[in-house]
């Protein structure tokens, strides 16, 4: 078939090509933002969470895969959760953008906010910003839902912590009970335990259901029942938390403009470089630094290092690039050639 000569300009466009002055097309847009106006200038490319965290401020909304796998860059889109790596910014003009800072109303937190302030549901509290904004959305959908429906709505978020069950417990508990409020209540200082083959396995008998009662005379254990709110769980709960990768992008961060690091990794799950040349990464304007293996070299003390020639796993860094932008760092990731030995595999 034949193919035109535009088509084939595209398919050619290379690393050099797009760092040519121009070639990466800008667009002004106006966002609806927090119940707000917004307007920004930004490449076409550019997904909503970068508009957001990187040209807003907005760093609760938190940037975890880029890929659309962790959930913590949930927002709602017309009251709808949403991924906002996976919407350009510029799709996202018309929609009514909500964020972690917008359920804040005139000082007063979302029910959702401060149920998880008051039932523990954050513990790193970076995936805190997604669960709420999943379990808010949720609510606006269906006031008064069910523990399953709960854990429905949150799948799509992960909590590295583990903190799932004060997590679906805060949302319920903002839903006034959900629908199980009407449940009859448990017995304070019990603990059900169903019956069932329970750990450690293998086993073969079967464990009758059991109750626990504790000693309601302990001093200790009414401590441990006490409720203690986290100092840092408004914070979390408002998305107001700092991580690493938001500093820079507030008025009153120490550091602002930061560098923006990627890394070359190995393809091959066992493979030697061969060689690896790095010159036309660094005449790129923008790009402020690139370190390679060869660079580790001279101050290693054992074999194994962060950067090494010798790669043992898919995806093991041997060099890195820090520039102006990520889309300078991407193109200086595009520039650099490498030359693999891929050896035998072992399983």
């Amino acid at each position: 078939m034949p193919v035109s000569p535009s088509a084939r300009r595209a398919k050619s466009r290379t690393a050099e090509d797009l760092a040519a002055p121009g070639a990466i097309s800008q667009s002004d847009i106006t966002l609806q933002v927090n119940g707000k106006s917004v307007n920004v200038s930004v490449p076409d490319h550019r997904s909503l969470l970068l508009v957001l965290r990187e040209d807003l401020g907005l760093t609760g909304t938190k940037k975890g895969c880029n890929l659309g796998e962790c959930g913590a860059c949930t927002v709602l889109d017309n009251g709808r959760p949403i991924y906002a790596c996976l919407k350009l910014a510029k799709d996202a003009v018309g929609s009514q953008i909500t964020t972690i800072e917008g359920l804040e109303k005139d000082g007063r937190l979302h029910p959702v906010q401060q149920a998880f302030i008051e039932h523990a549901g954050s513990q790193c509290g970076f995936c805190s910003p997604a669960m709420i904004m999943s379990g808010a959305g949720l609510l606006l959908e269906n006031p008064r839902p069910t523990p399953e429906q709960v854990r429905m709505a949150i799948s799509g978020v992960v909590c590295r912590c583990g903190n799932y069950p004060h997590e679906v417990e805060a949302i319920l508990a903002a839903a006034g009970g959900g629908a199980t409020a009407t449940s009859a209540p448990e017995k304070p200082g019990v603990l059900r335990l169903a019956g069932g083959r329970n750990k450690p396995y293998p086993r073969a008998e079967v464990d009758p259901p059991v109750e626990i009662h504790r000693d309601a005379a302990s001093q200790e254990l009414a401590e441990l029942r006490r409720s203690h709110r986290p100092l840092d769980g408004h914070a979390k709960a408002t998305g107001r938390a700092r991580y690493a990768g938001d500093i820079g992008f507030h008025l009153d961060d120490p550091v602002r403009q930061p560098l923006f690091a990627k890394a070359v990794r190995c393809p091959h799950a066992h493979a030697s470089v061969v060689s690896i040349d790095d010159r036309r990464a660094r005449a790129l304007p923008g790009v402020r630094a690139i370190a390679t293996y060869q660079d580790a070299a001279a101050a290693m003390r054992v074999e194994r290092t962060f950067l090494s020639r010798h790669a043992r796993f898919v995806g093991e860094t041997i060099a890195v690039v820090a520039a102006d932008t990520q889309d300078i760092a991407q193109q200086a990731l595009d520039l650099i050639r490498v030359q693999w030995d891929v050896h035998e595999t072992f399983s």
